[in-house]
């Protein structure tokens, strides 16, 4: 459903991985999943290049910057 619907948003995302409750280990999964998960479909959120439209204010840079990281990390952990 769409946000401010009502409807349930529980299973829009697949659970995050065993040990993302420690915000060290979250980082990595925002940043690197491959080295937690070799395989895995989730995309990384910080690695250059990610922003391609040359239109864009941030373009070349990552998806995330840092500050990003670090507030999703805490709205992930509830600090």
């Amino acid at each position: 459903g769409e946000l401010g619907s009502g409807r349930s948003h529980r299973y829009q995302a697949p659970p995050l991985p065993s040990g993302t409750s420690d915000p060290g280990r979250l980082r990595l999964w925002i940043v690197a999943p491959e080295v937690i998960a070799p395989g895995t479909r989730m995309p990384a959120f910080y690695a250059p290049g990610q922003r391609t439209n040359p239109e864009d204010p941030r373009f070349g840079e990552p998806l995330l910057s840092p500050s990003e990281v670090e507030a999703l990390i805490a709205l992930l952990t509830g600090n």
